[in-house]
């Protein structure tokens, strides 16, 4: 017997500087931001506002299970924003009180993204005032893409499992030499100057803030735009050519605006704003056809359960240009707020949050 708890001995012995190692890898891959769960990142950005986080080629699925756990740990917030990434620079000092907002909003979201998001919603936890920015492209039936295919926007959990797989990911990345264990411990933001959370974040400036939207990179929404409509609008999803719309989807749609109308919502829907010379391409291309039909289509939707909805894709009729756009499909901070201003101004529900003459003051009218 003695000799047995010797070997037990012997083998714990053994095994610690292995176990003390392995543990140091997931705790500096844990602190980098790249295995960090999200309760952990969220409860660092509530007590520093400046944080911002995106992990290295983050999944939608990753994005999704990161706005989930935001909206479970904060208070319920009085306007919720969902779609894609055309809507995340919307952020919370558009607002009266900061804390009443919240973006949900995702890069690559379709709508079953936005779906999965409003299941997640009590009658309890649920907004006052629901924000939905509307593609077109969501119903653009020649876009064969992945994260239209059923169960893809399943949030990934972040449980030890998670949290291992990310960092043996870590370790792979940095013996291909794509990062040096230094990078690990920099947590810079190259933008802002404060903490970035995760390698996407560090490297590009580019992360999602504490309050859901997204701090962007100027020059790399400039150099995105650099090329002229025709040589690249099958660079991004929603100036793809299609000429037919997929009709179940607009009978998605209106199954998320009933559900959120159940629960006692006013929801605001708007479609988000292309760059003058991407929408005149493609209203005049011959090959966009479904983008006419979705935006009427969506409009009568909108109208027939009376609810509010803006059209923002030719800012043209706003009397702007591309001076307001930071690429061909992602609106400025001074569009986004011009666009707020105008909802607010004709939604009452949204002007309890929303003062419209303060919003131009400190963030249209600028010189």
């Amino acid at each position: 017997m003695p000799s047995v708890r010797r070997l037990f001995i012997r083998l714990a012995l053994f095994a610690l500087p292995l176990a003390a190692i392995f543990g140091a890898v997931i705790g500096v891959a844990v602190y980098s931001g790249e295995a960090m769960p999200y309760r952990m990142v969220l409860a660092l950005q509530a007590a520093d506002h400046s944080i911002i986080y995106r992990r290295r080629n983050m999944a939608p699925q990753q994005s999704l299970a990161y706005k989930l756990a935001a909206l479970r740990m904060r208070p319920p917030p009085a306007v919720l924003m969902i779609g894609s990434s055309r809507v995340l620079v919307f952020h919370s000092e558009f607002f009266n009180d900061p804390d009443n907002f919240y973006n949900a909003g995702m890069p690559g979201a379709y709508l079953d993204g936005v779906a999965a998001l409003l299941d997640s919603l009590t009658p309890e936890t649920a907004p006052d005032v629901l924000l939905i920015g509307v593609d077109a492209f969501w119903f653009n039936a020649r876009l064969d893409v992945a994260q239209r295919r059923a169960g893809t926007f399943t949030a990934a959990d972040d449980d030890w499992v998670w949290v291992g797989e990310s960092t043996r990911a870590t370790l792979r990345e940095i013996a291909r030499g794509e990062y040096g264990l230094s990078d690990m411990f920099a947590r810079r933001d190259p933008i802002g100057g404060g903490i970035a959370l995760g390698f996407d974040a560090q490297e590009t400036g580019i992360g999602y803030r504490w309050d859901g939207s997204m701090q962007t990179n100027p020059t790399l929404m400039a150099h995105a735009a650099s090329q002229p409509p025709r040589e690249s609008y099958r660079l991004y999803p929603p100036t793809q050519a299609g000429n037919t719309v997929i009709e179940h989807h607009f009978e998605a749609l209106n199954i998320v605006l009933a559900r959120a109308e159940a629960m006692g919502i006013t929801v605001i829907g708007f479609m988000p704003p292309y760059m003058p010379e991407m929408y005149v391409f493609m209203h005049e291309s011959g090959r966009h056809a479904y983008l006419d039909e979705a935006r009427a289509r969506l409009g009568d939707m909108f109208a027939q359960r009376g609810l509010a909805f803006f059209d923002f894709s030719d800012i043209s009729t706003l009397g702007v240009g591309a001076e307001e756009m930071m690429d061909f499909v992602h609106p400025s901070e001074r569009l986004a707020a011009r666009m707020l201003s105008i909802m607010a101004r004709e939604v009452p529900a949204l002007r309890t949050y929303v003062d419209p003459a303060r919003l131009e003051h400190e963030f249209v009218n600028l010189p």
